[in-house]
C-alpha cells in the first residue's frame, strides 16, 4: 500500500515570508511549477498554509482529475488544497510521483472522491491503495533517468519562452514601424527616388 512509501506531512504555518504555491501554480499532468520563488514570495495570503521543503512531494487532493503533483526545489508553504507528502524507506521522489500520476491513481480517486461540486480525494483511501513494488536498484535507476529527461524538457520550455518573447518583440516593431526604421533611415533617398519613378510613370501613362 502506498503508505509504505508515503506519509503524510502537513505541517501548518501563518504568515508571507515563504514562497507560497496555489493548486493553479502547478500545471496538470506534468506537474510543473509555474512561478518562480522570488515571485512566489510576493504572494500574500491570509490564513493556515502548510508547510513544504525539497524533500516533499506536493500532491493536489482538490479535483483529483487536475492531476497535479509537483516537486518542489525550494522551501515554502502552499495551499491547504496542496498535500505535502514525505517518501519513507528510501523511495525517491521522482518514483512515487510519477505513481501518484498515473491513471490507475487518478481514477480510483474519482471512485472515491467526497463532494459532488468540488470533489476532493480520500487522502486515507489514497494511501490504502496498493502499487507495485519493484527493485531499489530499479528505482535508482528510474530516478537518474527521471531527472536527465526533467533536465531535457526544462531546457525545452525555456528555449520555448524565449522564442515566443522574440517573436511577440518583433511583431511588436512590426507594427509601430520599429522593426525596419533604421533601414528606411538608410534607404530613404533610394526609396524617395522610387517614387518619383513611379509617379512620372504613371503620369506618362496617363
Amino acid at each position: 500500500m502506498l503508505e509504505s512509501y508515503l506519509s503524510l506531512s502537513p505541517s501548518s504555518v501563518e504568515g508571507n515570508e515563504l514562497p507560497y504555491i496555489g493548486l493553479e501554480s502547478i500545471e496538470s499532468h506534468t506537474g510543473r511549477i509555474l512561478i518562480t520563488p522570488e515571485d512566489a514570495t510576493q504572494i500574500m495570503v491570509r490564513g493556515i498554509s502548510f508547510k513544504f521543503n525539497k524533500t516533499n512531494i506536493l500532491f493536489g487532493k482538490l479535483r483529483p482529475y487536475l492531476n497535479k503533483v509537483a516537486l518542489p526545489d525550494f522551501s515554502g508553504r502552499c495551499s491547504t488544497e496542496l498535500v505535502p507528502l514525505s517518501p519513507i524507506k528510501g523511495y525517491s521522489r521522482e518514483f512515487l510521483a510519477t505513481i501518484l500520476r498515473s491513471n490507475f491513481i487518478v481514477d480510483n480517486l474519482m471512485l472515491k472522491n467526497k463532494g459532488a461540486r468540488m470533489p476532493r480525494a480520500d487522502m486515507k483511501y489514497l494511501m490504502s491503495l496498493k502499487i507495485i513494488d519493484p527493485d531499489i536498484n530499479l528505482i535508482a535507476k528510474f530516478s537518474e533517468y527521471y531527472k536527465n529527461i526533467q533536465t531535457h524538457f526544462d531546457s525545452l520550455i525555456n528555449n520555448k519562452v524565449k522564442i515566443e518573447s522574440t517573436f511577440n518583440l518583433l511583431l511588436s516593431q512590426a507594427f509601430d514601424g520599429s522593426l525596419t526604421s533604421s533601414w528606411r533611415d538608410a534607404h530613404m533617398k533610394e526609396v524617395l527616388q522610387e517614387m518619383e519613378e513611379q509617379k512620372r510613370y504613371f503620369k506618362n501613362e496617363n
